[in-house]
């Protein structure tokens, strides 16, 4: 584990030796190989991951709409754009339609790669899976733990989004993802005080 706020000398250098570029601030995720080669940046690592060891038996088209999937999907599972918001404000009801718009869109896509699921393709937890996880833990633990009115499951019952919540469940029910991700109440705080700092970044400087 890293700790953003206090960056191990060694982690900075490993990541400063994989870009080139001493201004760029260091961040996670970071895979040191045994031949001291680094790769960093999510998307880099894991198409490096699916090169050396795949996900299922795909072929050349299912392998292309799994990178549609994840270049479209993850970041629209985001709950940052309803979370800046004040509960109950009309912004906070735009960013709200915004996402289960998304969520309609996403059900579809999955609908035509494949109904039956429970994911992208079947039984095969895949690329497009690995991509989008951690959006989806994030999303169906922290928006609810710091939003408690807003219910997602409902959403996705009132929208008929049946194929999208298998989806879901089987994804964060995966032991993969379980045993990876934080405790809720810890994914919670870290995220309301990502908030915070947005929010400050974001108000009108004052005289």
């Amino acid at each position: 584990m890293i700790d953003l706020k206090d960056k191990p000398d060694d982690f900075v250098s490993l990541y400063k030796s994989a870009v080139a570029d001493p201004e760029l601030s260091a961040k996670v995720p970071l895979i040191s190989l045994d031949d001291g080669s680094v790769l960093v940046e999510s998307m880099v690592i894991l198409d490096y991951l699916e090169e050396v060891a795949p996900q299922g038996s795909l072929s050349a088209m299912q392998k292309a709409r799994a990178r549609l999937f994840a270049a479209l999907y993850p970041g629209r599972l985001s709950s940052f754009s309803i979370l800046k918001t004040d509960p109950g404000s009309d912004e906070e009801a735009a960013a709200v339609a915004k996402l289960r718009q998304d969520l309609r869109a996403m059900n579809a896509f999955l609908l035509d790669s494949d109904p039956s699921g429970p994911f992208l393709f079947g039984s095969s937890f895949t690329y497009a899976e690995c991509a989008a996880a951690p959006f989806a833990q994030r999303l169906m633990t922290v928006l609810p733990g710091l939003r408690p009115d807003i219910d997602i499951q409902k959403w996705l019952a009132e929208d008929d989004l049946g194929r999208l919540a298998g989806w879901m469940d089987a994804v964060c029910a995966r032991p993969s993802c379980t045993e990876t991700i934080p405790p809720a109440s810890e994914l919670c705080d870290s995220f309301q005080k990502l908030v915070q700092m947005m929010k400050a970044r974001e108000a009108p400087a004052t005289r």
